[in-house]
């Protein structure tokens, strides 16, 4: 009896059901496709599957088979299904007491080696392009650009946008959805709409009075002013800080970071310099075809530091196909996090040691200082002697030694101009302003402990960016030799 073999008619490769993407937070995307196709064979591994372009088939398993005509095959597939970049699967914050804030992200793509996952990048959000830039506005378009006011950018450019340099970091005063101006500090592009932006104008200053000079100025109390140039005047800080005019004359004015607030005080006179209203930049030349980078919120001082990759399922077969695979891409940011006014406090650490020294026959009375409060400060002395005087004792005594260290996390450079050795004076004005984060709510006052040593100085840079980890150790010891009263 002879066998019929069967034969097919119409289509042999078809969808038997719908398919079934599946796209859940923090997990790679899935795609099931069940199909009838003529071979075992018709699917790849590594290979795009049909409609889903940001998907990889990742297994290929027959159901049913109708012997040498058709196959019932289901179809696995992961990738990212709905068109974004990149998937985030993990993210972990470490933000200890002291050191430097530590963010982990594992993602999920296809081009873990572009130029935003390299070391010494900030975390970006996806590139703008499109920028247009119009200089007698100072306003920059893109429509639906979704940025935030203090929202930290680069744009990119090859000509045009006269006033910005191509990859430099500035922050974003949003207008309005479509619209921007760029700033060159968050403080500035907080309060870049309170004062138009004026012309550039020469001055002097003198620092006992704290009075700002400049012919016919025109500004008037309440406006935003910030100094492009500066020679001398310790105390006002170059383009990244606003200041509010007060105490306006024709000619004269004073400054002051708040509103109607107390004038700044000018450690040193101001040989020449400029002022301008407004805190945005001047843009002097149109531009077109830019491209714009944001800065995710919170990563503003934070860049990668560590990278790792590892291929993920059907990665090397879709590279042999000649299609890019995915990959796992694990990143370690390391710097400052923003947080909105919640600094990371000054770690200090208080040690007391005591330098011993011995004489077998010492004569005299040994006076001992006594410390108390925070930081340490001498307060009285306790003494201690042989029971007849003039008389000698063996005695073993010692000096106090009193450190406090310091632990900073900084977007300030270390203060070089204190060195191990070096004495902070009684009578010497100490402060220096240390900002831990981006903008003003995370900035305050370190006080140098006057009177102090620095016994030792040590501060720790990632690449070239501009945030340091300082160790400021200070000795206080009050007593280099003990005293005699012996006769």
């Amino acid at each position: 009896m002879s066998v019929i073999e069967p034969k097919l008619y119409g289509d042999v490769l078809f969808r038997l059901l719908p398919d079934r993407p599946v796209m859940r937070d923090q997990e790679v995307h899935t795609l099931a496709q069940r199909w009838q196709a003529p071979s075992r064979n018709q699917f790849r591994i590594g290979a795009i599957p049909d409609g889903w372009p940001g998907m990889r088939i990742v297994a290929v398993e027959p159901e049913e088979e109708i012997e040498d005509a058709a196959y019932e095959l289901r179809i696995d597939c992961e990738g990212i299904a709905d068109g974004s970049d990149y998937l985030e699967l993990e993210h972990v914050e470490d933000s200890a007491e002291e050191g430097w804030d530590v963010v982990a992200k594992r993602l999920y793509l296809t081009a873990p080696d572009a130029a935003r996952w390299r070391k010494g990048e900030q975390l970006q959000a996806d590139a703008l392009t499109g920028v247009s830039a119009a200089a007698a506005t100072d306003l920059l378009q893109k429509p639906g650009h979704g940025m935030v006011t203090g929202q930290m950018c680069y744009l990119d450019h090859s000509g045009g946008f006269g006033g910005i340099v191509s990859a430099r970091g500035y922050f974003a005063h949003v207008v309005d959805a479509d619209t921007f101006m760029l700033a060159h500090s968050n403080a500035c592009a907080v309060v870049a709409g309170v004062s138009v932006l004026g012309s550039l104008i020469d001055i002097t200053a003198v620092a006992s009075t704290n009075v700002i000079s400049a012919v016919a100025h025109g500004l008037a109390d309440g406006d935003v002013v910030v100094f492009p140039v500066l020679s001398g005047g310790v105390g006002l800080v170059v383009l990244i800080v606003p200041y509010y005019v007060i105490a306006a004359t024709a000619d004269t004015f004073k400054v002051s970071l708040t509103p109607g607030g107390s004038e700044v005080d000018i450690s040193t006179d101001v040989s020449s310099g400029k002022v301008r209203k407004g805190s945005y930049i001047d843009i002097t030349s149109d531009g077109v075809g830019g491209t714009l980078r944001p800065v995710m919120r919170g990563f503003e001082n934070l860049w990668i530091t560590d990278r790792r990759k590892s291929k993920a399922r059907g990665c090397e077969a879709s590279l042999k196909l000649g299609i890019a695979g995915y990959y796992y891409l694990d990143l370690q940011f390391k710097g400052r996090l923003a947080g909105d006014g919640d600094s990371k406090p000054v770690k200090r650490r208080i040690n007391t040691t005591g330098q011993a020294v011995a004489n077998d026959a010492y004569p005299g009375i040994i006076y001992s200082p006594v410390y108390q409060g925070y930081p340490p400060q001498l307060v009285s002395t306790t003494l201690f002697g042989p029971p007849v005087i003039p008389g000698t004792m063996a005695a073993e005594f010692d000096l106090p030694q009193i450190s406090v260290t310091d632990v900073i996390l900084s977007t300030e450079p270390p203060p070089t101009s204190i060195v191990p050795g070096h004495w902070i004076p009684n009578d010497a004005p100490s402060v220096v302003i240390i900002s831990t984060g981006y903008g003003d709510p995370d900035a305050f006052t370190y006080h140098y402990p006057r009177g102090w040593k620095v016994l030792n100085l040590q501060s720790e840079q990632i690449a070239d960016k501009a945030v340091w980890l300082i160790s400021l150790t200070w000795g206080y010891q009050i007593a280099a030799t003990p005293r005699s009263t012996a006769s």
